[in-house]
């Protein structure tokens, strides 16, 4: 199973020596390097909602706070 992330350009200002002036291109793609097929600019992933590691520290959290509360 591959896990799909939404990736957004990170270009600022204009691009394509200014025949557009930004870029706001954004696309799921499978995890890894993108680059903008606008622009040619990395992309960034995009975060949406909370990570894995955001969930198991959260949960974390909670459990050990259970265990204090004894």
């Amino acid at each position: 199973m591959t896990l799909r992330q939404l990736y957004r350009c990170t270009s600022e200002g204009e691009v394509n020596n200014g025949l557009k002036s930004s870029c706001e291109f954004e696309m799921e793609f499978d995890e890894g390097l993108h680059h903008c097929p606008l622009c040619g600019q990395e992309l960034g992933r995009v975060k949406v909602g909370k990570t894995l590691s955001e969930v198991l520290r959260e949960g974390q959290l909670k459990h050990d706070k259970k265990g204090t509360n004894k």
